[in-house]
């Protein structure tokens, strides 16, 4: 059954997303919560398909150095917009089959910088089943390829294609909580940059990773989950210049998950994780973390972010510690125009006794360190509902300890935004 016509799903998809469902992250949503939520909140059928149309992004700025150079190099500025659409659907069967699938495709566009421009595109589906009204089984597919820069190590972005089946087994119980398995392979590829010679990111990263964890949750309130989450993973590198990066490692995560819209929103998530090579060369342990949660008081809405993990390098090391910190803050100053400013630090570091091999500095035992500093302030006027136009400046400088490797960067532009 058409609801809405055609036309008007594409007129809205344009202006104004009815509901923006991540494709990553380990958000998880009880089978029953997740059924009434896509029931109450959907505007659009066509057929058996309950669809939300949305955009993702739509932004376009100026950017003062597109690969971060140094000011002295005389950095490379352009003009540049990205534009992606959304639509997630869902075929609702019974009370005990969901299936669903995203197509999110995204154009980054460059006025002079015709090498960086390009289609990017997420694509997931995923088949769950609620069996004796208590086990919850699912199936997933995920396969991306997005132009980005994917670690601080990267000075220009470069396409990451993922391709990840998963598998999870839960079981529902009648006291709130829920405990389950899952298993996942995931093959991760890497194109070098054109704009950049000698750089061979697709032999250091190319790599097979399988996952198998253990994870329980408690809804503390509709929507808010206490969770905990324990996993062993394998990481398989494709290339034998980057077999002394073979690895495992062993993780644990813990914290509360807060719905996608509401007052407070996001997750607080902070964890333990110890990553050993396959030869017991190399070992890195210890606290690591994936907090972004925002909080809406009254006319105010403050963020928070906190992440630490420990990234493969592309250098002579087989990992670095990447932590990050930021915070903001929203301020509405009258029903139709509101101030923000956020403030990011990240550190990027390496691992006392690391030998920076591919670095020129003799093969001596050296502490390699990043720091980047982001300053962000806007302004945005609502447009209609929740859809309003931001303008911002962004400014981010980077030190480090290396000569050669302090830069600048500002960037001016505006976005729609969906959640005035």
């Amino acid at each position: 059954m058409l609801k809405k016509g055609v036309f008007n799903i594409l007129i809205i998809c344009m202006i104004l997303p009815v509901c923006y469902i991540p494709a990553y992250g380990q958000v998880y949503e009880p089978f029953r919560l997740e059924r009434k939520r896509i029931r109450d909140e959907v505007k659009y059928e066509i057929g058996p398909f309950k669809l939300f149309p949305s955009i993702n992004l739509f932004n376009v700025g100026y950017d003062s150095n597109v690969y971060f150079i140094r000011e002295e190099d005389n950095p490379i500025s352009d003009i540049t917009a990205t534009f992606s659409p959304q639509i997630k659907a869902y075929l609702l069967y019974r009370d005990w089959l969901m299936f669903s699938f995203l197509e999110n495709p995204a154009y980054v566009f460059y006025l002079e910088q015709k090498n960086q421009a390009g289609w990017n595109n997420i694509f997931s589906s995923e088949l769950k089943l609620l069996i004796l009204n208590r086990f919850e089984v699912l199936g997933e597919y995920l396969n991306t390829k997005i132009r980005r820069r994917v670690t601080s190590e990267f000075d220009v972005p470069i396409y990451e294609k993922v391709r990840r089946y998963k598998n999870r087994f839960l079981i529902e119980t009648t006291r709130k909580t829920s405990i389950g398995v899952s298993f996942s392979l995931s093959g991760l590829r890497y194109e070098d940059p054109a704009s950049i010679e000698n750089i061979a990111y697709s032999i250091a990263l190319v790599r097979d990773e399988v996952n198998y964890q253990i994870e329980a949750y408690y809804m503390i309130s509709v929507e808010k989950l206490f969770f905990i989450r324990s996993g062993y993973t394998e990481y398989s590198f494709i290339n034998p210049e980057s077999f002394f990066r073979n690895s495992h490692s062993y993780q644990m995560y813990s914290g509360v998950q807060f719905p996608i819209t509401g007052r407070m929103r996001g997750a607080l998530s902070i964890g333990y994780k110890q990553i050993t090579t396959e030869k017991k060369k190399a070992r890195l342990s210890g606290i690591v973390g994936d907090t972004s949660f925002e909080l809406r008081i009254s006319r105010f809405r403050f963020r928070l972010s906190y992440n630490r993990d420990f990234p493969f390098s592309t250098g002579g090391s087989v990992v670095f510690v990447e932590n990050s910190y930021g915070f903001g803050m929203s301020a509405y100053v009258t029903k139709f125009m509101r101030f923000d400013y956020d403030f990011s630090n990240i550190v990027s570091k390496y691992p006392i006794g690391t030998q920076m091999s591919d670095l020129d500095v003799n093969n001596d035992v050296f502490v390699y360190k990043d720091k980047y500093r982001l300053h962000k302030v806007g302004v945005t006027f609502r447009i209609i509902r929740d859809v309003g136009a931001r303008f911002i400046v962004s400014m981010m400088e980077r030190e480090s300890n290396l000569p050669g490797r302090e830069l600048d960067r500002i960037f001016i532009g505006g976005n729609l935004e969906y959640d005035f």
